[in-house]
């Protein structure tokens, strides 16, 4: 069309200019947030994405409950002695280890993840 873009070309454009300035905006909110307002915005962009009635996150298919008891196994440490050492309960540690890890975020479930990270498993790609 001799370089001259159709109305219906320009608006696709405009909204593509728009999203990509609100991708950034969220990149920047999320990088100066807490820990506490990173959760708050994964958590709202879940429910943006896959709404109310739908599971949080998809990721929960890529955890494997198997391979991290394993992990913990081979270092020899018990449920309780690891839930001391991350702070948290036992019975995260055993609900981590039969039920899986649904999201990798909040405060309980990021600590047991970084720690796995730290043992050489990495199921959520956790950056350092």
């Amino acid at each position: 069309m001799n370089g001259i873009k159709s109305p219906e070309d320009r608006i696709e454009e405009t909204e593509r200019s728009v999203l990509e300035a609100y991708f950034s905006a969220v990149r920047s909110k999320y990088s100066n947030s807490s820990p506490q307002q990173r959760t708050s915005i994964r958590r709202g962009l879940d429910r943006l994405l896959y709404g109310e009635e739908k599971p949080i996150s998809p990721v929960k298919l890529i955890f494997d409950k198997t391979k991290a008891k394993e992990i913990r196994l081979s270092v020899q440490i018990s449920q309780k002695d690891l839930a001391e050492q991350l702070k948290i309960s036992p019975q995260d540690i055993r609900s981590y280890e039969y039920r899986g890890v649904k999201r990798p975020y909040g405060e309980k479930n990021e600590k047991y993840l970084v720690w796995l990270k730290s043992k050489g498993y990495n199921p959520f790609n956790i950056s350092d």
